[in-house]
């Protein structure tokens, strides 16, 4: 697991060789990275001895005669430093009776928590040793000098010491004994009847010793002596819990002194993949004899496919034979057949194993495709830890179980055992039930990756893969090797991949760090275009001939908290390029760990830090597909969806394309049915034909929809569904595997028409009251909103709408939560505006300007109108509109609170789990019924969760039926929990975490209405949304009715009382763009917009209006059919094009504070004249092109927060051409880092102004400016219509692309070229007129300073609106020179040029243009 961000300073430690420190000549194994075992059985198989071949073929292995468990309880003592643990111990006369007890299989650290002792504490971390500073990692030591705060700063290496005493059955006389471990971490010594056996260190893999020099008859008395920390912990910073002790099954078991100690199976198919050739190795030790070896295959009901003998020979035994089409085993059909292979001494069975084996070819195809057996085969996988929300690493059989049936059921098939061997069961089960594993070895130094080159640490890279491989390389599942994770690029990999081929040239090699050593590449975390250029570069490759590797994303969709946004457009690229072969899903469970609440009354999942562990990474342990306690939220259903077998697609005609999405079998274990809905109601369903469709084959059905009488303003949708035939082992017949829907119709809605009475009107001090026969709404003055209504006796608001732009920020929120703090989002305040009221006939409107303050000029305001009728029922409409547009907002909406008690709801939208725009395809849209009570997600840390899309209505009502129906104008996102946003979080730090019982639940219920909410994403590790999903700050209109509902409805009543739309017009949207035009829009099909400048009468508007003088705008639509909207009206300033302005000059800077923060726009970035050596001395001088002729009355200087660089003394000049300066003005500027505005004596006309820092507040010679500006009263140039910008590149370095249009060319655009990835050729750039005309070429102006990424041939299109692009109208090739060269084409109408680049002058795959300009013909 990886972050993405690490400093410089962390980055250069890392990857830095280091020395290390000095040793004494008696290194203990525990602190030598040169020693990984001593006396330890060489790894092998796993497989034991049984008596008989039904036993070996239908008994699990502790059911084995020669198995005997070492699982119970031990004694135990615990010491923080090994120079106080109790050296003797091992000794048989040495009293433990006053020892405490343990359990085995279990780490001391959770034992300690769940029985009270101080055997250290659990701690979780991700990067970093927690035995050393992270910047002075002096290796091998475990034990040196720590931070003083950090848990094992009184702590040096905690060593557990382990007895008990064990007795062996009189039938194992004569037998070698054997011990077994299948997890000890982190390294271990072993006693028997007080002598040394051996060392051991791995912490994953079994670790083995032979026992028989060292027993006696009767008690025998065994001693384990546990390190927390070795020199192998070094090899161990994987991204978990850092736990200790004998943590998996322990046990003894014998076999005869000749006995089969090792094998290998493997299998080759032939070339139509029917028939196998079995290749074996057997391996037998012991004394010489005069055995036989007999194979046996044969399925699992017994029936014997093939049977093999061949006379024993000490060590290595190869047979090969034949077996005829047998049954082939994959994730979708794993068949599998008992391997029996039998050791026989004049006929009689001495030795015997067995074990589970599958017949399956892993082939690379030259296109990149994993092939197996003979199929493109995709990873829909997750990546897996070893995790157990009560004992941590310790897992049961049955919850490993679970997790694989939850993984198929999931339509998970594949799994990555990160990051280190899992439990040796786990396979067993990925065997059986059918699961892809990409087994991964115990390999991650994270926190100091320069290990990976050190030649003293390439034994200890080598021996854990090939122990790994030796280990486990019978298992059908296993179809690739992992050399580990996150540990550099060093040479040792490439001599633990070597060591892996030599054991095994049937799988391929995978390792992201270095991906040259490998059979296939691999990355983490890539954003879907970074992606999908390597899926079209390989095609592109294999197209041309030539042989490309797989590509596999071992780490993507990073799944922390309300997460896996975009997930879908993930697999439609690994579904569209061959040799993209999928990915693994960070990760699959959540690693927290249950505990007690602290006043007892309930539990939480603890993080990192909540045991006082330091360091600590908090809650980055939890980003699980499912829960810890294997439950699940919406994101593991929108896995399941996408990661669905079953495509369908929607022809038009009732015609329906099904497309069987998996790789090697039918469908015809599912059946498919259909429904259709009438706006939530099935009125009509049927079952489909036998789906004998063939894999990745399709097929078409016709399915009439039969609806001859439709009802108006109702929607109607199919959904079609499949599910299992029969049961199996991971889900019940009927479980749903599959599904989708789609609209089929909706039409025009029914005008909203409100109930006739009596209205009327009361002006109080405070509030407006609008009365009718059974309700009265309050509108406050002071609040400016709708305050309070009554229906009859019952009160339906507690606290009335106000505008809300605040999610407590998800897990994935936090690359722009800093900013949401730095705008104060979190507590907007009130500016209440002036309420204009009037009473027409049967209904009152009030119409409002709000305006919420947020810091640093981040505000909104709201004009709202509400429409009362008589029968109580309001219409709202409104607009928001933000002071900046453009910035990533959490949601914009509006939030109300309703009494304590309204907890039912009902909605007509997505459901009935929570989603998002980003994550809505496993949400189908119906009425769904829930209770508010039940809308929290049980996220690790408190987040925003409870969102539904396009909600068409919500109810929210007491438990009598009593409340409100919000019906949206549109559509809408909505929530309703019992708590704020604002309750989740800490207002000074929103990335504080607070567990669900540290979150105050509320009796009210806060019910959100949105008319956008944010994406998702996955930037808790990875990127943030995808641009067409974000959201921006920018003008909205949102509009609803509120109807009272004054008793309980039935499901199809209130469908029908809230299928309306707004009896009025929506609100015009009133937009400035860039270029200075009016754009004015309403959501009102075919409505007509009237519109008044500065007064003035008003017109209709058709077009964009030029409108650079300012002033104000008001605006309204009117339609046929609706009543005329809500005036709209906003104030604009004189338009000036500010992202156009540019630094002239300035005299020094430095990196990071460059001048043009100086006119970002953002206060928080600054320029600072150059403060290192040399340091630029006074005068500092900064002049700004303002891109326009302008009239200026004031200069704007915002000083940065701190008072460093601030200016005192200043001159200030203005030009119309950079070069004669005018109208000279001296002063001095307030320590103050509040706007200082200078005042000209008079307004001067220029396009540059320049300013001139004579001294600094504390007389140092710095200079620095948050911000400059000036306020405009003329703008001379009028609209930028010759304005060009950059509006689409294919690949953008550092956010380069506007340079290609900046005027200036020595700066450039240039496309992505680094060390991780170059972007493939062709390349394009999209240029954008602020409007249309006539166009008739470009002028292309090099890159200057280089050759590299000069282009040579192109093409180029042309388009009006920037989607339909037509044929070339223009292709050649550039000459290679810096000069500007000119291409002309037949002049059209076009507002956008793209140019297509082919290749480079130099035939490399960098493209670069400094300047692009579009040739006007006009």
């Amino acid at each position: 697991m990886k972050r993405l961000l690490i400093s410089g300073a962390m980055t250069a430690l890392l990857f830095t060789s280091f020395s290390a420190i000095a040793q004494t000549a008696e290194k203990p194994e525990w602190n030598n990275e040169y020693v990984s075992e001593v006396n330890r059985e060489k790894a092998c198989q796993i497989a034991i001895p049984f008596a008989d071949e039904q036993q070996a073929t239908q008994l699990a292995i502790e059911e084995s005669p020669y198995y005997k468990t070492l699982n119970g309880t031990w004694k135990f003592h615990w010491v923080a430093d090994p120079k106080d643990r109790p050296q003797d111990f091992y000794l048989p006369n040495y009293d433990v009776t006053q020892w405490d007890n343990i359990k085995v299989p279990a780490t001391w650290q959770i034992e300690a928590v769940r029985h009270n002792k101080n055997w250290d504490k659990p701690l979780y971390c991700n990067t970093i040793y927690p035995f050393c500073p992270w910047n002075k990692v002096q290796w091998p030591n475990v034990i040196q000098p720590r931070p003083s705060d950090y848990t094992f700063a009184s702590m040096p290496n905690p060593v557990g010491s382990y007895r008990r005493d064990f007795t062996l059955p009189d039938s194992w006389k004569g037998r070698d004994i054997f011990i077994r471990f299948n997890g000890v971490e982190a390294g271990f010594y072993i006693w028997v009847n007080g002598k040394k056996v051996g060392y051991s260190e791995d912490s994953y893999l079994p670790a083995e010793f032979n026992l028989t020099p060292y027993l006696k008859p009767g008690k025998n008395v065994l001693a384990v002596e546990v390190y927390r920390f070795t020199d192998g912990s070094y090899l161990e910073c994987q991204d978990f819990w850092r736990f200790s002790g004998i943590f998996r099954d322990a046990f003894l078991w014998s076999a005869p002194k000749t006995q089969i100690r090792d094998f290998f199976f493997r299998t080759d198919l032939d070339q139509d993949y029917k028939n196998a050739t079995v290749s074996l190795d057997i391996e037998v030790t012991g004394k010489k004899s005069n055995d036989e070896i007999l194979v046996k295959l044969t399925d699992l009901e017994g029936k014997e496919i093939a049977t093999q003998s061949a006379r024993a020979k000490m060590g290595v035994n190869n047979l090969q034979f034949e077996v005829v089409n047998p049954l082939k085993w994959t994730a979708e059909t794993p068949n599998l057949y008992n391997l029996t292979i039998l050791l026989k001494q004049k006929g009689k069975t001495t030795d015997i194993r067995n074990v589970k084996v599958g017949f399956r070819k892993i082939e690379l195809a030259k296109d990149g495709q994993m092939l197996i057996n003979g199929k493109s085969t995709l990873f829909k996988g997750v990546d897996r830890h070893d995790h157990s929300p009560e004992n941590g690493r310790t897992v049961s059989k049955e919850e490993m179980e679970k997790d694989v049936q939850l993984m198929k059921s999931l339509n998970v098939n594949a799994v990555r055992t990160s990051h280190y061997p899992n439990n040796p069961y786990f396979y067993d089960l990925c065997d059986r039930y059918g699961i892809y594993v990409l087994s991964e070895a115990n390999v991650e130094c994270h926190g100091l990756m320069a290990l990976s080159g050190e030649p003293s640490w390439k034994d200890a890279f080598t021996i854990r893969n090939e122990n790994m491989v030796r280990r486990y390389r019978n298992h059908a599942s296993i179809v690739m090797w992992s050399m580990g994770n996150e540990s550099g690029g060093g040479d040792n990999f490439l001599s633990a991949e070597r060591a892996i081929k030599k054991l095994d040239t049937t799988r391929p090699t995978h390792y992201e760090g270095n991906s040259s050593y490998c059979d296939v590449t691999s990355c983490m975390y890539p954003n879907v275009q970074w992606l999908e250029s390597v899926g079209k570069e390989r095609l592109e490759q294999s197209q041309k001939g030539e042989t490309v590797k797989p590509h596999v994303v071992c780490e993507y969709a990073h799944a922390m908290g309300n997460s896996i946004g975009n997930f879908k457009e993930y697999w439609e690229t690994y579904e569209r390029y061959p040799a993209l072969i999928g990915g693994f899903i960070w990760d699959w469970v959540d690693q927290s760990i249950k505990m007690p609440t602290p006043d007892g009354t309930g539990y939480y999942m603890a993080v990192g830090g909540d045991f006082g562990d330091k360091p600590n990474d908090g809650n980055f342990c939890t980003n699980g597909v499912i829960f810890s306690d294997r439950t699940f939220a919406a994101k593991a259903l929108e896995v399941k969806k996408i990661h669905q077998p079953i495509g369908i697609e929607n022809l038009g005609d009732g015609k329906y394309k099904v497309k069987n999405k998996r790789f090697h079998t039918n469908l015809e274990d599912l059946y498919g049915r259909y429904e259709i809905e009438e706006d939530g109601k099935v009125i009509s369903s049927g079952n489909l034909d036998e789906l004998t469709i063939n894999a990745q084959e399709s097929k078409v059905i016709t399915i009439a929809d039969g609806l001859t009488k439709r009802i108006p303003g109702a929607e109607y949708f199919i959904k079609f569904s499949f599910r299992l035939k029969k049961d199996t082992e991971w889900e019940k017949a009927g479980y749903e595997v599959a599904s989708e829907q789609f609209k089929l119709s909706d039409s025009e809605r029914p005008i909203f028409k409100p109930g006739k009475g009596d209205i009327k009107l009361v002006e109080t001090d405070n509030a407006y009251l609008v009365k009718g026969d059974r309700f009265e709404a309050t509108f406050s003055k002071q609040e400016g909103t709708i305050s309070a209504y009554m229906l009859d006796e019952t009160s339906l608001i507690n606290k009335g709408l106000e505008l809300n732009v605040f999610r407590a920020p998800t897990d994935n929120d936090k690359q722009v939560d800093g900013d949401w703090q730095r705008k104060g989002l979190y507590n907007m305040s009130l500016e209440a505006g002036r309420w204009a009221v009037r009473q027409e006939e049967g209904k009152v409107i009030l119409q409002i300007k709000n305006t919420y303050k947020g810091k640093i000029g981040f505000d909104f305001q709201t004009e709202i109108e509400y429409t009362v009728a008589a029968d109580g029922s309001i219409l709202v409409n409104s607009t928001i509109i933000p002071a900046i547009n453009g910035e990533i907002i959490p949601r914009v909406g509006y939030r109300m609170e309703l009494p304590a008690g309204f907890e039912r709801m009902r909605w007509y939208g997505r459901g009935p789990s929570e989603n998002y725009v980003d994550r809505k395809d496993a949400s189908y849209v119906g009425v769904y019924n829930g209770v508010v009570s039940n809308q929290w997600e049980n996220y690790i840390r408190s987040q925003e969760m409870g969102n539904h899309e396009d909600v068409r209505w919500i109810s929210v009502t007491n438990p009598d039926g009593i409340g409100f129906v919000f019906v949206a104008g549109d559509k809408m996102a909505a929530s309703a929990l019992h708590v704020r946003a604002q309750d989740m979080v800490d207002p000074n730090n929103l990335r504080k975490m607070f567990h669900k019982y540290e979150v105050p639940a509320r009796k009210e219920t806060v019910l959100c209405l949105d008319a956008k909410q944010r994406p998702l994403g996955n930037a808790s590790c990875g990127p943030g949304p995808m641009q067409k999903y974000e959201l921006l700050s920018q003008p909205t209109v949102f509009s609803f009715i509120m109807i009272p509902l004054e008793r309980a409805y039935l499901q199809e009543e209130l469908v029908e009382k809230a299928r309306v739309q707004m009896p009025v017009c929506m609100p015009v949207l009133i937009e400035r763009d860039n270029n200075g035009y009016l754009s004015l829009k309403t959501q009102t099909p075919g409505a007509t917009i009237l519109y008044s400048l500065n007064g003035a009468e008003y017109k209709t508007y058709t077009e964009p209006i030029e409108f650079i003088s300012g002033g104000n705008v008001q605006a309204y639509a009117t339609s046929e059919k609706l009543e005329r909207s809500l005036k709209t009206s906003v104030e604009l300033p004189i338009y000036v094009d500010r992202s156009a302005w540019k630094i002239a000059s300035v005299s020094s800077e430095n990196n990071g504070e460059e001048a043009r923060n100086a006119i970002d726009g953002d206060p928080t970035t600054i320029w600072h004249s150059r403060w290192a050596e040399p340091v630029a001395k006074h005068p500092h001088e900064i002049v700004v092109d303002m891109a326009s002729l302008l009239e200026v009355d004031k200069f704007i200087y915002q000083p940065r927060n701190s008072e460093n660089g601030r200016i005192k003394d200043y001159e200030l000049y203005f030009s119309k051409d950079g070069k004669s300066w005018e109208n000279k003005t001296k002063g001095v500027f307030e320590n103050s880092p509040s706007a200082q505005i200078v005042s000209l004596k008079e307004p001067v006309t220029a396009r540059y102004f320049k300013l001139v820092a004579l001294s600094e507040v504390h007389g140092r010679d710095w200079a620095s400016a948050a911000e400059l500006n000036v306020n405009i009263t003329k703008n001379l140039s009028g609209t930028s219509e010759g304005k060009q910008t950059v509006v689409y590149v294919d690949s953008d370095a550092d956010g380069s692309m506007k340079l290609a249009a900046d005027g200036d060319k020595n700066t450039y655009w240039h496309t992505v070229h680094n060390q991780f990835y170059l972007a493939p050729y062709p390349h394009e750039i999209q240029m954008a007129l602020a409007k249309e005309m006539k166009v008739k070429g470009i002028k292309y102006t090099p890159r200057q300073d280089s050759a590299e990424g000069r282009i040579a041939k192109y093409e180029l299109y042309v388009s009006r609106d920037g989607k339909e692009w037509g044929k070339a109208v223009a292709s050649g090739t550039f000459n290679n020179s810096k000069e500007t060269q000119t291409v002309e084409f037949t002049p059209c109408q076009a507002r956008y040029v793209k140019l297509q680049a082919l290749s480079a002058i130099k035939g490399d795959k960098l493209a670069a243009i400094a300047e692009l300009e579009i040739l006007s013909a006009e």
